[in-house]
């Protein structure tokens, strides 16, 4: 048996003065079309991100013996590279599963006229562009905090 799973809204507005129009439902099919796409790629991307992690293993198994041990990357273990690449692989998955079932809901919704999968599929774009806002946020305090440290790095060898 299915849950339904019900999110506060910020912005209620009565149910007879929000209409979905025929030009409405044919962006909303152009949408989900292109969503399909890219999700597709994401699928594809994540798969690469995950095979591309494991194959360091097997790089560094065959090859990793005969490397010298000084470099750029001599202080990072091929177990740590191999799990980084598995872990962002994984991590990428969960926006791409938002955008696929966006797609997925759309395309019936838009085929049956069905409201309550239009909800659906509008509830999984706002989780997507909840991750991906998110996800902005954290990467610029990570920029920010690499930015103060260079400065810092770089006023303490003066």
């Amino acid at each position: 048996m299915e849950t339904t799973h019900q999110e506060p809204s910020e912005i209620i507005l009565p149910a007879a003065t929000l209409q979905v129009t025929n030009e409405s439902v044919s962006y909303l099919a152009t949408a989900a079309k292109w969503s399909k796409f890219l999700s597709i790629m994401g699928f594809i991307g994540a798969g690469f991100l995950i095979l591309l992690g494991l194959a360091f293993s097997v790089f560094y198994a065959t090859v990793g013996r005969e490397l010298p041990s000084t470099g750029p990357l001599s202080f990072v273990s091929p177990g740590v590279l191999q799990g980084i690449y598995i872990l962002i692989g994984l991590f990428y998955l969960w926006p791409v599963i938002y955008l696929n079932n966006f797609s997925n809901f759309t395309t019936r919704a838009v085929k049956s006229g069905n409201s309550d999968l239009l909800t659906k599929a509008i509830c999984n774009l706002k989780r997507l562009f909840l991750f991906m806002g998110i996800l902005t946020i954290v990467i610029l305090v990570i920029y920010l905090i690499a930015i103060i440290a260079v400065v810092v790095a770089g006023s303490l060898l003066l």
